[in-house]
């Protein structure tokens, strides 16, 4: 793994969460998408970039699917948690508001959908080889699941932080298994449009 991957890591791990947090006071969606778009960018450039994926009708059916399958989880989950976790609703409702905050829906899609986008290229593709590469595939595992589950902190949610530990091994796991990043970009897509769209946990 080269160093060039290693800064890429520092600065996904650390410039994620600092850029949700800076932007806590006019738009989270909008300061991600402002971070995520060129950070992606500039991950692609340094590769390895995807072999070429047309992602089939299939590839993509399961990643839907999956997506799918993962927000009921994430549905019932809340139903069992929540009544051992005293102010997780408010806790979701408050992060609810936070990621819709200045936002109309059709203005916050096209921007969560690059941040999907940029999430996706940066932990499953271009860190994600080079890693597994380097360390092994469960020592990658480890550390880029982790590093995608503490760039979400500064959300300043301890919920999503342990949905983005669950949801960051699904779509590592879809990645691994499939062998395509149009999979888990599509159950990610899929997952981020019902829970944040059509079918919230809470609200």
């Amino acid at each position: 793994m080269s160093p060039r991957h290693l800064l890429l890591l520092a600065l996904v791990t650390l410039g994620w969460p600092l850029a949700a947090w800076f932007g806590r006071d006019l738009s989270v969606t909008v300061a991600l998408a402002c971070f995520a778009a060129p950070t992606a960018a500039l991950a692609w450039a340094l590769g390895p970039r995807a072999a070429p994926d047309s992602g089939s009708l299939a590839g993509l059916g399961l990643g839907a699917a999956a997506g799918l399958v993962m927000a009921a989880g994430a549905q019932l989950g809340f139903l069992w948690v929540a009544p051992l976790w005293p102010g997780l609703e408010t806790e979701m409702l408050g992060l609810y508001s936070l990621l819709g905050a200045g936002l109309a829906p059709w203005a916050r899609a096209p921007l969560v959908g690059v941040v999907v986008l940029a999430e996706e290229i940066v932990w499953r593709q271009v860190l994600w080889l080079p890693m597994k590469e380097a360390l092994g595939a469960p020592r990658a595992l480890v550390l880029v699941t982790a590093s995608y589950t503490l760039a979400q902190l500064g959300m300043g949610s301890p919920a999503l932080v342990a949905v983005a530990l669950a949801c960051g091994l699904a779509w590592l796991g879809l990645r691994i298994l499939t062998d395509r990043l149009s999979v888990p970009i599509a159950a990610h897509l899929v997952f981020d449009a019902l829970i944040l769209g059509v079918w919230p946990i809470v609200g």
